[in-house]
């Protein structure tokens, strides 16, 4: 294993001189650990991402905090965590920020695997609808269905006859 220097990320302003920053990238945002450093560590960037992926303006999102943290400073090559990174957007949305970078064969297994335990997040004596909606977003550094590639896709529990009835808005 190679020793690196830990890797603080921190925003940067235009009087940062980023703009004029050259050479080689030693770890790509792929990497699961830059990936959760940053998201982490910047929060106008989670809220950035999250709106533009979920298609609202950055002013419907009250309050974006990652729930699972990682301790910054860690190696950068490590990889123990489940989940890449849990938030919980305007405190009644779950969100679980997925990086997959290798095309694994249960990947789709693996993914509701995923959000189902995000959804089990009742304690006893509370009511069902009580759960909040859990959302999973998965960057993939590959296509999941060949057949039909897309570089942006939304998935649902659906009525399968008549593809019309939404089983539930939660997952």
């Amino acid at each position: 294993m190679k020793n690196y220097t830990p890797v603080y990320v921190y925003p940067l302003t235009e009087d940062d001189g980023w703009k004029s920053l050259t050479g080689e990238l030693r770890v790509k945002m792929t990497n699961d650990y830059l990936f959760r450093a940053l998201l982490q560590s910047d929060n106008d960037t989670l809220k950035a991402l999250l709106a533009s992926l979920l298609r609202i303006d950055v002013s419907d999102i009250r309050s974006a905090e990652v729930t699972n943290p990682l301790l910054l400073g860690e190696s950068i090559e490590d990889k123990t965590f489940i989940m890449d990174v849990n938030v919980e957007l305007n405190n009644d949305t779950l969100i679980d920020l997925e990086m997959q970078v290798i095309r694994e064969s249960g990947w789709t297994e693996r993914s509701l695997s995923y959000i189902c335990r995000e959804f089990d997040q009742l304690n006893s004596g509370m009511a069902y609808i009580e759960a909040k909606p859990v959302r999973q977003i998965a960057f993939c550094d590959f296509t999941l269905f060949k057949d039909a590639p897309e570089f942006y896709a939304t998935y649902k529990l659906i009525n399968e006859r008549n593809k019309k009835k939404v089983y539930s808005e939660k997952l």
